[in-house]
């Protein structure tokens, strides 16, 4: 920190001036803004700047920055006391009621105006404020005087605008001027003033110069890098370049499972609403997600649009005038004081204040990453942190895994104001233009000559949408990196596991390709060089889980680096080469400069090189004995002479995956919770190695999981998934049934099959006896089926079926496909049944004539989509309040020109069910069709809740036209007509006031735009 100079006569004439703009000036344009404020009962001062300007929430939120946001939102509590005479000079002109406009030249034209006076006044407290001017007595006493007639010309203009005597208030400022020119300054003033005057000017200079700094920064650190390739280079893509959006939902204790747009995640308020001011908003965003579910992608998208878009979507973004990035896993950086220190060194050392103390008046984002790896090294900067979130202006954001909520929750101040979020990955339909944009970067960064198309056409196939490990980016990352180093392996890999063990396994043959050129093993064989990385492999297995152990997450701590570059030696092997294959490089910032060091790509590839420490040391005595001998310290460097390795499974042991971990915890109990995903990686590698898992290792892998407390089913089924349906391990899921199968439950397509033998046990594979088969027992309160994909590409849904119409909880069934594509017929699970005891109360497909008949006494909400005029005719004599007697809603979906009006037969429903009609793919040709069509199902005497018009391609003429047909045959709409926004006119503001106007006059409900039809309510 630089030290300020030492107080001389020039500084103390400074002072005089200083407090004659800051302190009289302040108050002079205080009294002038309450003069022209005419604030209506009830109503804030926000909302009246906004009501009296037409001020809409985002020119709002760019007038005013969030300082003085947060200041006029508690104006009813300091009444103006705490206003400046920048926000009030903004005030003034917004809410004064007899001033010029904002822009008028009254402003800026020098006269003797009020306008001009107002903005002369603010421009000498900018010019004292900001700068760094000397004065003598005589100059000093030469600006005072300018500023006595600038305030008494000031508050003569305002008594006239706003009718005031003004005798006292210029016999007041001639006084305090006298006193400030004539009489010196109390000591307490001098002290007061010179700190307000150093910490404007350290303010600034952190705000401007340290800002600068912490983007140079971050632009480095906001690169991804996953995974190294497999030429040796630490190779980085811009995160902008290739973010997607993630599934991000609210998970709080009265979660409503709200979707949660990652552009409003700085502007939610504590119940998921997207607010307009930080004043209104959380002051802490904690997002949590499985290892590899983007929670960081989305910290290093903030600091990557922070540090260099301007123009960037994320609301708020650019309210922060500093951003605050840390790593928890990094034990180099120990202090608040540290962590500014690396940010903005030059800044720090030539504030003239503790940087710490100018931090505390900036607005400022922080973002704290993988909160759950705080280490005894980084807990005091977290605490530090969290400690300013407290603070005004400042916001929070706070990373992650579930498996560590409730430790991480005692960590937080009670006082803070919080939204818990969950990232659940990408959305199905968006994760092929994820893939799209990752592969063509590395196409363009010259890192893949492979076909995007080609893996696009891979990624389209059902069997591959319907992994869910896919959901996660780092997965599909790997995935992407697999298909650009060994195309022909991506078909075969269905799980987690078996992609990160795809990638090794050619990182292995490529690194032995390099080695060649090596000098240490260019005599090797192919054969030799393999069997050497292995050795390195076994050790990094060690390393990684021993790490895990002690809180160790990526980065390695120096006792592994000299383990590694031990085992490379003693191994005839070139270090470089081996950290360049299986590591990254990392830059991390200690407090005053930065090191590199070395670091496992990502936690959940750490997780998996720990499961297979973990299978080897079952399935091999050999390796489990140097593994002890290395954990216990007696073989510190390492010498893994492996050579003479055998897959040795002893079935005699009831408990082998526990005693290995009482290896790494002899003395005391094994944190389970924490190592549940090298668990799933652990059951997965026993599948890919042996194919079939022993019961003992399934049984002791489910008995672990159960102990950690994992009771989630969406958790239990990625295991399920891991393992392939593998025999032993269904038998013990099964035995989970009771768990897995309450509550309410969600299946998805990637989730079908899982459930299918899950609900109908009878249906798995022979067992040979060592399984038997026993009904499952359900209690769950709801089970609904979400299915996207047709129902010919899902072969087990016919089965799932075929159980759950025999069960007694509520059930909807939602045939998505179906629904927006027209075929008959939901399924002939259903077709095929004579009788249904569950209580089916929602449906959507194309269900048929018989199949309504088998759900008329449940149903409370149909979704039907008529294919054709068949299809109409049949289902027609069922679409009756007689026979769907419990129905309260109806939606139906009709494609342009798939059915002919004249098959149609009016709705026969009392008026109290709802019923919403769409009409998809309509064009300005079509529009008789669509009008024949509306009124030849609509209620006699009766009308539409809501008419969509999904994927239409009408003009704005032929929407008019639409609109003048539908109130001339007479069709009623009571809330709503729904569109597309793809109108082709150029003029779309012109077209959607012109078609607003004309649905509230001629058909009197309201129009509502959609960018896309699955914004739609019920599409």
């Amino acid at each position: 920190m630089a030290h300020s100079k030492q107080f001389n006569p020039e500084d103390y004439q400074f002072l005089r001036v200083y407090k004659c703009i800051n302190h009289e000036g302040r108050k002079l344009m205080q009294m002038i803004f309450e003069w022209g404020l005419k604030l209506p009962p009830g109503e804030t001062l926000k909302e009246h700047i906004q009501k009296k300007n037409n001020y809409s929430d985002r020119k709002y939120r760019n007038r005013y920055d969030e300082g003085q946001k947060k200041l006029i939102a508690s104006y009813n509590v300091h009444k103006g006391e705490l206003f400046d005479i920048s926000v009030l000079y903004k005030l003034i002109q917004d809410t004064s009621y007899d001033i010029a406009p904002l822009h008028d030249q009254l402003w800026t034209t020098p006269n003797s105006t009020l306008e001009y006076l107002l903005q002369s006044a603010k421009t000498h407290r900018n010019e004292i404020s900001h700068s760094l001017m000397t004065l003598d007595k005589a100059g000093a006493l030469q600006k005072i005087e300018e500023y006595r007639n600038l305030f008494l010309n000031l508050v003569e203009e305002a008594g006239i605008r706003y009718k005031r005597d003004v005798v006292i208030e210029k016999t007041d400022i001639a006084k305090i001027i006298d006193e400030i020119k004539d009489f010196p300054l109390m000591e307490n003033e001098i002290t007061q003033l010179q700190r307000q005057q150093i910490h404007e000017r350290s303010k600034k200079k952190m705000v401007i110069d340290g800002g600068l700094e912490m983007k140079q920064k971050y632009r480095g650190q906001s690169d991804l890098n996953p995974l190294t390739l497999t030429d040796g280079t630490n190779f980085r893509l811009p995160v902008t370049k290739v973010y997607q959006k993630l599934e991000i939902r609210d998970c709080g204790r009265n979660a409503k499972n709200i979707f949660i747009d990652s552009n409003d995640i700085l502007r939610l308020n504590a119940e998921c609403v997207t607010v307009t001011n930080l004043n209104d908003s959380v002051d802490l965003v904690i997002l949590e997600g499985p290892t590899g579910s983007g929670k960081t992608t989305i910290t290093k998208l903030l600091l990557a649009e922070w540090s260099t878009n301007p123009s960037s979507l994320i609301k708020g973004l650019f309210d922060y005038e500093l951003l605050i990035y840390m790593e928890c896993r990094n034990p180099n950086t120990e202090s608040l004081k540290n962590l500014l220190q690396c940010l903005m060194p030059s800044t720090c050392n030539n504030i003239e204040e503790n940087p710490e103390i100018t931090l505390s008046d900036c607005s400022i984002l922080i973002i704290i990453d993988s909160l759950d790896e705080i280490n005894d090294k980084s807990e005091k900067l977290v605490n530090e942190l969290l400690e300013l979130i407290k603070m005004k202006n400042v916001t929070g954001i706070c990373t992650m895994r579930p498996t560590k909520a409730q430790d991480v929750f005692s960590l937080l101040p009670s006082e803070l104001k919080r939204v818990h979020l969950q990232s659940r990955g990408i959305p199905d339909d968006q994760r092929g233009h994820f893939v799209k944009m990752y592969h063509e970067e590395l196409r363009t960064q010259g890192k893949s000559d492979q076909s995007t198309q080609e893996l696009m056409q891979h990624l389209s196939k059902t069997t591959s949408r319907l992994q869910e490990h896919l959901r996660y980016p780092i997965n599909l990352v790997h995935l992407v990196y697999l298909w650009a180093i060994a195309p022909k392996k991506v078909k075969f890999v269905t799980t987690a596991t078996e992609l990160y063990s795809s990638i090794y396994e050619v990182v292995q043959i490529k690194l032995s390709e390099r080695l060649i050129f090596n000098s240490l093993t260019n005599r090797l064989t192919h054969e030799e060089r393999m069997k050497q990385t292995l050795k390195f492999l076994e050790a990094l297995y060690i390393e990684s889980m021993n790490n895990l152990t002690h809180q160790h997450f990526c980065i390695l701590p120096e006792h592994s680096e000299a383990v590694l570059k031990k085992v490379c030696s003693d191994n005839s092997l070139d270090y470089r080469e081996m950290f360049s294959a299986f590591l990254v490089t990392k830059t991390l910032w200690t407090g005053f400069t930065s090191k590199t060091e070395y670091s496992i790509s990502h936690t959940d590839m750490q997780e998996y090189l720990a499961a297979c420490c973990i299978f080897n040391a079952v399935t091999n005595l050999n390796y489990r004995n140097m593994l002890r001998r290395r954990i216990n310290g007696g073989n510190q460097n390492g010498t893994f002479n492996i050579d003479t390795l055998t897959r040795k499974l002893s079935l005699v042991n009831t408990n082998p995956v526990t005693d290995v971990l009482k290896i790494f915890f002899p003395n005391s109990e094994i944190p389970l919770k924490d190592y549940r995903n090298v668990l799933k990686h652990l059951s997965g590698l026993f599948v890919l190695n042996d194919e079939s898992m022993s019961k003992y290792v399934a049984k002791d892998i489910v008995k672990l999981l159960k102990k950690s407390g994992m009771n989630q089913p969406e958790d239990w089924l990625d295991i399920y998934a891991e393992t392939k349906s593998d025999k032993f391990m269904v038998k013990y899921l099964s035995n989970l049934c009771g768990d897995m199968l309450s509550g309410d439950i969600i299946i998805r397509d990637s989730r079908l099959a899982a459930y299918a033998k899950l609900l109908c046990p009878e249906s798995s594979h022979s067992c040979h006896g060592d399984v038997p088969d026993s009904p499952s027992v359900v209690s769950a309160n709801s089970l609904i089926i979400n299915l996207k994909n047709p129902p010919t590409e899902l072969p087990d849904l016919q089965e799932l079926i075929r159980c759950v119409i025999n069960l007694t909880c509520s059930i909807e069934v939602h045939l998505y496909f179906n629904w927006r594509n027209p075929k008959p017929g939901l399924h002939t699970a259903i077709s095929n049944e004579t009788h249904m005891s569950c209580k089916l109360k929602v449906v959507r497909g194309s269900p048929s004539s018989n199949e309504l008949h088998l759900m008329h006494s449940t149903l409370e909400k149909l979704y039907i989509s008529i294919s054709d005029d068949n299809h109409a005719r049949d289902v027609s004599s069922m679409l009756t309040s007689e026979k769907l007697p419990k129905l309260r809603a109806i939606y139906i979906h009709l494609k342009c020109r798939d059915v002919f009006s004249g098959a149609l037969q009016p709705l026969n429903f009392c008026n109290s069910t709802n019923i919403v009609l769409f009409l998809s793919d309509v064009d300005d040709s079509n529009v008789s069709w669509a009008v024949d069509v509306a009124c030849a199902l609509q209620l006699q005497n009766g009308m539409y809740h809501c008419l969509y018009l999904p994927h239409n391609q009408l003009t704005s003429s032929g929407f008019l036209n639409l609109i003048h047909s539908l109130h001339q045959s007479n069709v009623k709409i009571l809330v709503r007509i729904g569109i597309t926004s793809d109108i082709t006119d150029e003029k779309l503001d012109e077209a959607l006031n012109a078609s607003t106007a004309a649905a509230r006059n001629q058909l009197q409900c309201d129009l509502l735009w959609y960018f896309s039809a699955e914004r739609m309510e019920g599409w």
